[in-house]
């Protein structure tokens, strides 16, 4: 599968590369996948052309060269595992292309016209998933200094 990220044209995505940790460094991307031996891997993903985002260890990801700053391939080897995938460091529009993908969501459009009146409404309703409630917590067995 195909997965890009980060909107050239929006600049509140594709954020001039100031610093780390400012809130100005492009999207990176993180990828879980849950095994179908119930294991996980990370991977990480600098956005391309993040020269600010350094020493992180995360592998580099190419140039989409379309609407998109960033793309990676990612190899699926078993159908049915499961992804999750998480911008960080900036908000980034996420597209995901492959064969064989699942509905992820459902999109209704209606058009209605009756006398002097035109309705038209659009409806997008994603899958159930886990909360990201721990997304952003920290556990320790001890203490956590600041």
């Amino acid at each position: 599968m195909n997965i890009s990220w980060t909107l050239i044209s929006d600049v509140s995505e594709n954020v001039s590369c100031v610093g780390e940790g400012l809130g100005n460094a492009p999207a990176s991307l993180e990828i879980i996948a849950l095994k179908s031996d119930q294991t996980v891997e990370r991977s990480y993903y600098n956005g391309f052309g993040a020269g600010c985002v350094s020493g992180n260890g995360f592998d580099v990801s190419n140039s989409h060269g379309g609407a998109f700053l960033s793309t990676v391939s990612y190899a699926v080897p078993v159908l049915g595992e499961k992804l999750r995938l998480r911008p960080f460091y900036s908000g980034a529009t996420v597209r995901v292309e492959g064969a064989g993908l699942l509905t992820q969501m459902y999109l209704v459009q209606s058009e209605a016209t009756g006398g002097d009146s035109e309705k038209e409404i659009e409806v997008k309703r994603s899958l159930d998933s886990a909360g990201s409630i721990f997304d952003y917590a920290l556990f320790s067995g001890a203490s956590i200094v600041k």
